[in-house]
């Protein structure tokens, strides 16, 4: 995932994803022989990549917003610190 959101059709898809697995596990999958077994397995095995990739973007993206929110607190800092007139600490104040 070239970004760290995750688009509603991606999170559709994977939702989708483990409903149908889902509902092979519970419906057609044969547990008593090994072929079911193997079958159910796969179709959860299949599953994973997309799974953690959803993670991991959830999970990364609080952590991407907080850092950015932090460069910004400490690009404005600098920004007001350098705008800000510098204070002679010998000078009497200008009266107009």
């Amino acid at each position: 995932m070239s970004t760290h959101t995750v688009s509603a059709a991606q999170a559709d898809r994977a939702i989708q994803a483990l409903h149908n697995a889902t509902w092979f596990a519970l419906c057609e999958g044969d547990r008593y022989t090994a072929m079911g077994r193997k079958a159910v397995a796969n179709s959860f095995y299949n599953l994973l990549p997309m799974l953690a990739e959803i993670r991991r973007a959830i999970v990364e993206t609080p952590a991407a917003q907080v850092e950015a929110e932090t460069r910004l607190r400490l690009v404005a800092v600098a920004v007001a610190a350098a705008e800000a007139p510098a204070d002679d600490e010998g000078a009497a104040p200008a009266n107009d």
